[in-house]
């Protein structure tokens, strides 16, 4: 067989009851493969050694064993890390501006024309991001939704304990985002409990 070899992947399970006295075991390429049914393999050496076990040599295929109740695992979704957009003229940056200690504990959720695009998570810090990538040309909508996260008790419940996110047009001065034009301003503070959900519209240009 050429090419790129045949995975095959398959579960070991135990069972319940006692094998037969004359079971033997069957490997494929040095893996156990005795639980394997109804299968066929090609251009295959087989060698029986002295225990009546068979050895199977497969050069054409791949073996992995999945163990029971492991199933296989998207990789998590990445944060849309956004980035400028060829099609507008001007640079817009969201940044998040958290008092310190990030006392507020909200956990953020912004969407944009129905897509939501980031999370972030009470604790993060100071978060800045050019969302260019995320618009249109014209009208977009922005909405935000705070969640109180009090997974580590609540810190404070102090109005002046803030989250402050805003969204503007700016531009970028060795490394440092600066925002020249502030078109969205969304504030929630540690005094706060309930969930808050804005929706703004941004008209990009």
């Amino acid at each position: 067989m050429s090419g790129k070899p045949l995975a095959i992947a398959f579960a070991l399970v135990a069972l319940a009851v006692a094998p037969p006295a004359l079971a033997r075991s069957v490997f494929l390429n040095g893996v156990d493969v005795s639980a394997l049914r109804n299968q066929t393999f090609k251009n295959v050496t087989v060698v029986i050694d002295g225990d009546g076990n068979i050895h199977m040599d497969a050069p054409g295929y791949k073996v992995e064993v999945v163990e029971p109740g492991v199933a296989e695992r998207e990789p998590p979704a990445k944060a849309d890390e956004g980035g400028p957009n060829p099609l507008l003229a001007q640079r817009y940056y969201l940044v998040t501006a958290p008092t310190p200690g990030d006392k507020a504990q909200y956990d953020l959720a912004i969407s944009v024309n129905g897509i939501e695009r980031r999370r972030i998570k009470s604790g993060s810090g100071q978060v800045i991001v050019e969302i260019s990538a995320w618009l249109q040309r014209g009208d977009n909508a922005i909405e935000i939704a705070a969640v109180k996260n009090l997974t580590d008790s609540r810190k404070s419940a102090s109005s002046t304990d803030r989250l402050d996110l805003l969204v503007g047009v700016g531009h970028e001065e060795k490394s440092i985002v600066k925002i020249d034009d502030v078109k969205i301003e969304f504030k929630c503070d540690a005094s706060q409990l309930e969930t808050i959900k804005r929706r703004y519209t941004l008209r990009a240009n």
